[in-house]
């Protein structure tokens, strides 16, 4: 079992993390070389895995080529953000376009490192302010299981009360 937070963020422009300075250099995923993208996309299957495989592993001969597959419609590129220092991905933030232009999802939070989470905050808080600041709607699904995604969710006020419970068969 696992819990499921749904919350739109639009709104919630108060978070509860001062802001720091961001340790790197924060780039679009539009904006990088294809090698670039293809660590970003090594790191989400990886961190897919680590925090999924107890309640919906993937298939274990999984390529990172198929995985992108997968997540790459409406992935919004320009939108999508990446945390690099030393030439190397310490984070991201992949957020997906909907039918309505007024609005953004974010799909995939994640990290090089989590003992670094804390250290990939002011990046997470950030990209998440900026998204709320230019669209009329910004949602977000975080598990509790996905340590990155629920640490980033936590940064900001939402209704914890309206989760879903998640059950795994």
């Amino acid at each position: 079992m696992r819990k499921c937070y749904t919350p739109n963020l639009t709104g919630a422009k108060i978070s509860n993390l001062e802001t720091s300075q961001i340790n790197g250099e924060l780039c679009s995923l539009g904006m990088v070389t294809d090698k670039i993208q293809d660590q970003a996309f090594k790191l989400q299957l990886k961190n897919y895995i680590d925090f999924h495989q107890s309640i919906n592993p993937l298939r274990e001969d999984i390529t990172t080529a198929q995985w992108k597959e997968i997540i790459i419609d409406d992935l919004n590129f320009q939108e999508s953000k990446l945390l690099i220092k030393n030439e190397e991905i310490r984070a991201y933030v992949f957020c997906y376009s909907t039918d309505n232009s007024r609005e953004i999802e974010i799909g995939y939070i994640g990290g090089a490192d989590i003992y670094d989470i804390k250290s990939y905050m002011p990046f997470y808080k950030k990209v998440m302010d900026n998204l709320i600041a230019q669209y009329e709607t910004v949602s977000i699904e975080a598990d509790d299981v996905d340590l990155y995604a629920f640490a980033a969710l936590n940064c900001f006020k939402y209704d914890a009360s309206l989760s879903l419970d998640a059950y795994i068969l």
